[in-house]
């Protein structure tokens, strides 16, 4: 049963249901139980700790995870959390079978744009809940799986990391971190520095641009590589591709490369 106190919030814009038109109910979270469809739990304020198959998951303001159908979950929301669970349908099954924590910009704002429209009736929902699906499985095709640092200053660098051109010390100090904290907690909780783990969402988002058929000037402008040359350069250095392939085809180049998903 749903446990409902005056402590967190969370909002009824939940796709693929019918919609309430009260604003919100209060509660501090809900005991594991399971769906017959794939959901998406979202944390807009706040922090919470979502449960998913018996693993702790924190949440932080701008989290999500993916979570395929029947696997069991539980959440804790802390006083004045709000959190969004948009349902699925069969084609919003994460391909591993396993749940999978999103954190980038673009589910932010697609996440922003629902909760502002709060759609009223099925095709409001369904448009929603497409681009949710398209979205998700966007990001889960990434040429390098990534993984998000869990502490939340660090997170919050990550998240700004790819669309800024700040230094690591401009970004760790509106964290209210040092620049030498901040790279410690990427070593620690990603398995690399931060300067190739930018590098590699840079090229994430160069590559979902390439591989779309964009071409090369909307892969510049997405990545924040200044220079045609620099992009195929880390592409060359971090896809350990010879640059002469990149240069005479380099969608093909990246498809060819075992690293390729």
């Amino acid at each position: 049963m749903t446990r409902f106190t005056e402590a967190a919030t969370v909002l009824l814009t939940d796709i693929g249901r019918g919609h309430i038109r009260h604003d919100a109910v209060r509660f501090d979270g809900h005991p594991p139980h399971r769906h017959d469809y794939p959901q998406l739990i979202y944390l807009v304020v706040g922090r919470a700790l979502l449960t998913v198959d018996g693993d702790g998951i924190p949440l932080n303001e701008g989290d999500g995870v993916w979570i395929p159908t029947g696997m069991e979950h539980a959440l804790d929301l802390e006083p004045g959390s709000v959190v969004m669970g948009p349902t699925l349908s069969t084609n919003g099954e994460p391909a591993t079978g396993r749940p999978r924590r999103i954190t980038e910009p673009t589910l932010r704002r697609l996440m922003a744009t629902l909760l502002g429209v709060a759609p009223r009736n099925q095709h409001e929902r369904q448009v929603f809940r497409t681009e949710i699906e398209r979205t998700l499985h966007a990001l889960a095709d990434q040429y390098f799986p990534l993984r998000t640092p869990t502490h939340p200053a660090a997170a919050a660098i990550a998240r700004e990391a790819a669309n800024s051109t700040d230094t690591l010390a401009d970004l760790a100090r509106r964290q209210y971190l040092s620049a030498r904290q901040a790279q410690r907690l990427f070593l620690q909780q990603t398995g690399t520095t931060f300067t190739t783990w930018r590098t590699q969402a840079r090229l994430n988002l160069a590559i979902s641009k390439l591989r779309g058929g964009s071409g090369i000037d909307a892969a510049l402008t997405a990545s924040r590589f200044t220079t045609r040359e620099g992009l195929l350069k880390a592409l060359s250095r971090e896809c350990a591709i010879p640059m002469d392939q990149l240069l005479s085809d380099v969608v093909n180049a990246l498809a060819q490369n075992p690293k390729a998903t």
